[in-house]
């Protein structure tokens, strides 16, 4: 090809309007705001699972303290923890079943009357 038929055009992208960045900025601000919003109270237990009880109701809390295993130890140890647990795993275990054999009988008996979903 000749230099003549080649025509070099540089791809062009025109500036994203000033409106634009800022409505995106502000859009990803926002979300980051509430994710930090929400995040922020776990943050929080996971800080004073951590903390002595003097610790945790000291005012102003202290944020750089040194970590202790003690609210663990007391947990599993004086406490029936375990039977806690059982408990739990009991009642969800029972409500999931529970769910799914109303709900795939319920299915069953809408696709046999041949409505769709």
């Amino acid at each position: 090809m000749s230099s003549s038929t080649v025509k070099e055009t540089a791809v062009h992208h025109p500036a994203r309007p000033l409106r634009r960045v800022v409505m995106d900025v502000l859009y990803y601000g926002t979300i980051i705001a509430c994710v930090f919003f929400f995040l922020l109270p776990l943050l929080w237990m996971l800080l004073n699972a951590f903390k002595t009880p003097l610790q945790i109701v000291e005012l102003p809390p202290k944020l750089i303290f040194t970590p202790t295993l003690e609210n663990f130890e007391n947990v599993f140890n004086s406490q029936s923890f375990l039977d806690y647990i059982i408990n739990s795993l009991v009642i969800a275990t029972g409500s999931t079943a529970l769910g799914l054999v109303l709900g795939i009988s319920l299915l069953v008996t809408y696709l046999r009357r041949g409505l769709e979903l």
